[in-house]
């Protein structure tokens, strides 16, 4: 497609990503093309449907941290800035502080599995049927990602909750090449629910 008609265009841009839409499970939720030149940003935040955001990035960047929910974008840009959710601050590495580690077990499964993935022998057991389902189909691309930081250096528990009536911890993890925030949500049966990376940064 981009042989017949090589013109950089957002026009062109477009049909070449609805072409390459993925159907499905995991279906595309959208797709955007960025001008690197006037920092124009155009959004596509239905896919499959002739609908277009255009915004400015240096004009948002002057609205200071804020953000949007993709399928109310068309009225939120209108509106006053939405301010950050705590989630989404940045450095919260150097926010969460080491707690004690009160549940030596959790922290103990937490490292076996972390090497699990980077030794490519994940037990599907240790995981709920949702979280492993979409799991699987990434593993080999899960593992490069994990081996790329280097060895686990440390796993320091900086916060513990309930999520929904599940366990939450978050962990600094420290590799050799990089640090991580990472959470882990357990359900009743220490099966993990979902694993998210917050914050990462490379050692110096």
């Amino acid at each position: 497609m981009l042989a017949a008609s090589p013109e950089p265009t957002v026009a062109n841009g477009a049909k070449i990503l609805r072409a390459c839409l993925q159907p499905g499970q995991y279906a595309t939720k959208y797709f955007n093309i960025f001008d690197l030149k006037s920092g124009d940003i155009f959004l596509h935040p239905a896919p499959t449907q002739d609908d277009e955001v255009k915004f400015n990035l240096a004009d948002q960047l002057k609205r200071g941290a804020h953000y949007y929910d993709m399928p109310q974008i068309h009225e939120q840009l209108a509106q006053p800035p939405r301010p950050l959710l705590p989630n989404m601050e940045g450095n919260l590495l150097d926010k969460y502080k080491p707690i004690p580690d009160r549940e030596p077990k959790v922290t103990t499964h937490i490292r076996a599995m972390t090497q699990d993935v980077i030794d490519g022998t994940l037990h599907r057991d240790d995981f709920t049927a949702e979280q492993w389902k979409e799991l699987a189909p990434r593993l080999e691309e899960t593992q490069a990602e994990v081996k790329s930081f280097g060895r686990l250096v440390s796993l320091t528990p900086v916060d513990r909750g309930v999520e929904g009536g599940k366990r939450s911890y978050r962990y600094r993890m420290e590799f050799e090449k990089t640090l991580i925030l990472q959470r882990f949500v357990f359900d009743e049966q220490n099966k993990l629910v979902s694993s998210v990376t917050e914050d990462i940064r490379q050692n110096p």
